[in-house]
């Protein structure tokens, strides 16, 4: 009885607590339009809604929990309340993205730090495949279902952005049914070694076909066929580009590693009993930089460093505060963001449309990707179908394809010349968002009991 009175306050605060927002900005918008703002407090207002932003992020974890909603749900929600009192910075393209970007690096490092080594070797097979094959099926087969109902629904859905949307939703993101995934007794432990790590991995792959094809697009203009996309990525001067980007972000990573390992090592020599936070904040900027000035993959140099850390006990405290940092500051900052880049009016426009394309990408498309991918280990090394069923569920699309989205929103590229093209890519993204964190995580526990795999 408790319980559900918690849960029912939670839900209660929350609503009204969004509902809040909404009002402050409704009142914003009457009233702005007959104020005048000198040029010194035009240029503090973006800095100010920073600081606002990076605090409702930690709001949105309070205001999450005792509810079925993860927080970054709750971000994207209240990023949506906020459209207007938040556009000084949407509109500030700079801000944005290095908002953006680093809150990206300091993600894909903190998933390198969450994935340990050594389980990761044992699983590493299955854990490409799906990173790899899987996500390119994800990519070219939801690009064509969103073709299909595109011109089923009289929607304007061109093949380039079908196709970037393919690309930028393909990767996984399980962060919210983590928790819950902890809490399952699996029969077989690397079924949540491969869920967490295709996570992170896809988040690498997804962003690399990502920049391959928006490279495509600012060199053809667009995509006239979805056959373009798989020459963006299988032309030589693509797989060179693939290939670049890989392997300068790998080499940059492993410095990065070797130098954050070397700060460390520093601290214990003189006997102290933690690491710098400033080594773990500095470090993946720093790779992300390098690999970027020698054409190479950032954020795959972010991931790598992060990956090879093998954390001391004595460094705990400082693992815990940047997983804070991640979790309560960078992820729901982002979709906060994403929120405040549509307006409500826009993405009630493509709901039907978003709504229908998020059950066809759980539904349909995840459950090919896996057994495909899959299906290439065979029946001796591979797994039953229970368990890819189980796999193929947990299909979150997270904060990587929000940042993508927001990114490649601002990018300029010629295909957003035509009016609308930019609301359409980020309502539908925001909609296959919404509908895999709303329907997945509290069904998580539920399917894996169906399903035999765990408890």
């Amino acid at each position: 009885m408790l319980s559900k009175f918690k849960q029912h306050s939670s839900l209660f605060l929350l609503v009204v607590s969004v509902g809040v927002i909404g009002f402050i900005n409704a009142v914003f918008v009457q009233f702005s339009g007959n104020l005048e703002f000198s040029h010194e407090v035009l240029g503090i207002v973006p800095i100010f809604l920073v600081g606002i932003m990076f605090l409702i992020g930690t709001i949105c974890n309070s205001l999450s929990r005792g509810t079925i909603f993860p927080s970054f749900l709750v971000a994207l929600f209240i990023g949506l309340s906020m459209h207007d009192l938040l556009k000084p910075l949407i509109e500030n393209t700079a801000a944005l993205n290095m908002i953006v970007t680093v809150a990206a690096v300091y993600i894909l490092f903190g998933g390198g730090l969450e994935i340990s080594f050594s389980n990761f070797k044992k699983i590493v097979l299955p854990t490409l495949l799906l990173s790899f094959v899987g996500l390119g099926i994800s990519t070219f087969l939801f690009a064509k279902g969103l073709m299909v109902l595109g011109a089923l629904s009289g929607v304007g859905m061109t093949v380039s952005i079908a196709l970037l949307l393919g690309a930028m939703l393909a990767s996984t993101d399980p962060a919210a049914i983590i928790p819950v995934l902890k809490e399952i007794k699996f029969k077989k432990e690397a079924i949540k070694d491969i869920v967490v790590s295709e996570s992170a991995l896809t988040d690498v792959t997804g962003t690399l076909v990502t920049v391959a094809f928006v490279a495509y697009v600012t060199v053809t203009g667009s995509f006239s066929g979805i056959t373009d996309g798989f020459f963006a990525l299988g032309s030589k001067d693509s797989l060179l580009f693939l290939l670049k980007e890989i392997g300068v972000g790998v080499s940059v990573g492993i410095v990065g590693f070797y130098a954050l390992r070397f700060f460390m090592r520093q601290k214990m020599i003189r006997n102290e009993c933690h690491a710098d936070i400033g080594f773990f904040i500095a470090v993946p900027v720093i790779a992300f930089a390098f690999a970027a000035l020698f054409g190479g993959s950032g954020y795959l140099a972010s991931f790598i460093a992060g990956l090879l850390i093998v954390l001391h006990e004595k460094v705990h405290k400082t693992e815990t505060f940047f997983n804070q940092l991640v979790e309560g500051v960078a992820k729901p900052s982002v979709f906060v963001l994403l929120g405040a880049m549509v307006d409500v009016g826009v993405l009630m426009k493509y709901a039907l449309f978003g709504i229908v394309a998020g059950v066809v990408f759980v539904f349909i498309v995840r459950p090919i990707s896996v057994f495909i991918s899959l299906g290439f280990l065979g029946k001796k090394n591979g797994f039953s179908v229970k368990e890819m069923l189980f796999m193929s569920w947990v299909r979150e699309t997270g904060v990587i394809p929000a940042v993508l989205l927001v990114q490649t929103a601002h990018s300029g590229l010629a295909i957003f010349n035509q009016q609308g093209a930019a609301e359409l890519m980020v309502s539908v993204g925001m909609w296959v968002i919404m509908m895999t964190l709303l329907v997945q995580p509290p069904l998580t526990r539920w399917v894996a009991e169906r399903l035999g795999v765990g408890e």
